[in-house]
């Protein structure tokens, strides 16, 4: 898989233990880029990703002058390896490159050593662009998610079937992994 460069991204990518508000405004920011995403608040991203009980995870976070730009969840120990969950700040495509290619180097460094790696995004995605630079190539595998009514009425989500609906859905919003 190619490894690209991530030269326009000035900030540094770190551990993160846990999720905190820091990725709440990270997730404020970005809802103005979707119209449909599963909330992700720093209590639902730690019990999603950083307790013990989930699974092992690799958070990652992209800082650019002391703030958090985005965030990457890598699960580099499954074969293939995966990458959950990556959201940044709306524009910041430098970031998730940054991010991106920081998972990929995780899979390097602590994976099975299976070349794959799965990181799922819808076609209209806006971060398609930068993963596919990295060497992600479309599957042609239909992941088959399907949505029905359970809180809110067929009415309320007739926007989803819409295909210029800008959904924010990755692997980590599944029970796939």
């Amino acid at each position: 898989m190619q490894r690209g460069s991530d030269a326009a991204f000035a900030g540094q990518v770190i551990d993160l233990e846990r999720f905190d508000e820091r990725t709440d405004v990270v997730w404020d920011a970005a809802t103005t880029e979707f119209d449909f995403a599963i909330v992700r608040r720093h209590a639902y991203l730690n019990w999603r990703y950083a307790d013990p009980r989930a699974g092992r995870f690799v958070i990652r976070a992209a800082i650019e002058d002391g703030e958090v730009v985005g965030y990457c969840v890598t699960k580099p120990y499954a074969n293939p390896a995966e990458i959950m969950d990556v959201l940044v700040r709306p524009g910041r495509l430098d970031a998730v490159a940054a991010l991106v290619r920081d998972a990929l180097r995780l899979v390097d460094e602590r994976g099975t050593g299976s070349p794959d790696v799965h990181c799922w995004l819808p076609q209209t995605h806006p971060y398609q662009a930068a993963v596919r630079a990295l060497g992600f190539l479309d599957s042609g595998r239909d992941p088959s998610m399907r949505y029905s009514p359970a809180l809110m009425s067929e009415d309320e989500l007739a926007f989803l079937g819409d295909p210029a609906t800008r959904v924010h859905a990755t692997l980590g919003d599944t029970d796939f992994s």
